[in-house]
């Protein structure tokens, strides 16, 4: 004689496919975690529920947004203009990091040399460094240089490249 079944397989088997979690599923059926996993694996069970209805939703977001484009041909120029942009402004803010970087080591060989003697100087190019940052990280809110913490890290730079 077979022996009852302990936990709804059936009603577990649809939660996960809808999309629950484990956690979720262990807490709502009381079944052991480690045997659920064991069943998901040995059934090849796969989550179908909210990924498909999030795939099927983009596309048909995208099928429309390719139909607009066909059907208009401004669309069409917009869209290349924004990506000629985008990747414009891209090798710009590599170019300014690549600057800024540079900027930094020319900044570093300055303080230890002796060329930045005063705070004033120090500043100064820690001033054109903060502009270079800007340009080149312009999602940035913004980088705090304070004579202090500048100091400091000056100091910290001589001592490791000694």
């Amino acid at each position: 004689m077979a022996r009852p079944h302990k936990y709804d397989w059936e009603a577990i088997e649809v939660a996960y496919k809808k999309g629950l979690t484990i956690h979720e599923i262990v807490k709502s059926y009381k079944v052991a975690k480690k045997t659920l996993e064991n069943k998901i694996s040995e059934k090849k069970w796969i989550v179908t529920g909210e990924l498909n209805s999030h795939v099927d939703e983009f596309k048909e977001s995208l099928g429309k947004i390719s139909q607009n484009i066909k059907e208009d041909p401004r669309m069409h120029q917009v869209l290349e203009d924004r990506l000629d942009t985008i990747i414009e402004d891209n090798e710009i803010i590599g170019n300014n990091r690549k600057l800024a970087k540079a900027f930094q080591s020319l900044m570093g060989a300055g303080i230890r040399d002796k060329i930045y003697k005063t705070p004033q100087d120090i500043k100064a190019g820690a001033s054109t460094l903060k502009d270079l940052e800007s340009i080149a990280n312009p999602q940035a809110s913004k980088m705090e240089v304070n004579n202090t913490n500048t100091q400091q890290t000056i100091n910290e730079i001589v001592i490791s490249e000694a």
